[in-house]
């Protein structure tokens, strides 16, 4: 798996990081990804494409409509998975 840098995400999006929704990355080619650690959290917020345009909603959701692969990618941290989640 490769990530993508923000520049080369702003290339491919046309849209600024932070702004990048994954709803806007269906028809690019791209796998939206979302770290295992987010299973933990009941309720994720996402970009809506718009800058101050939050979403939010259950992780299981966001990963049902865009496709998305649930998977490690942040690197372990003490006991968590480089964040802590109260």
């Amino acid at each position: 798996m490769i990530l993508t840098t923000e520049k080369e995400a702003e290339k491919l999006t046309s849209f600024q990081a932070g702004g990048i929704s994954p709803s806007t990355l269906e028809n690019k080619g791209v796998q939206v990804i979302i770290d295992a650690t987010a299973e933990k959290m009941k309720i994720i917020h996402v970009s809506g494409s718009r800058k101050e345009l939050n979403i939010k909603l259950p992780v299981l959701d966001l990963a049902g409509l865009t496709g998305a692969r649930i998977t490690r990618i942040s690197k372990l941290h003490g006991d968590g998975f480089g964040m802590s989640i109260p």
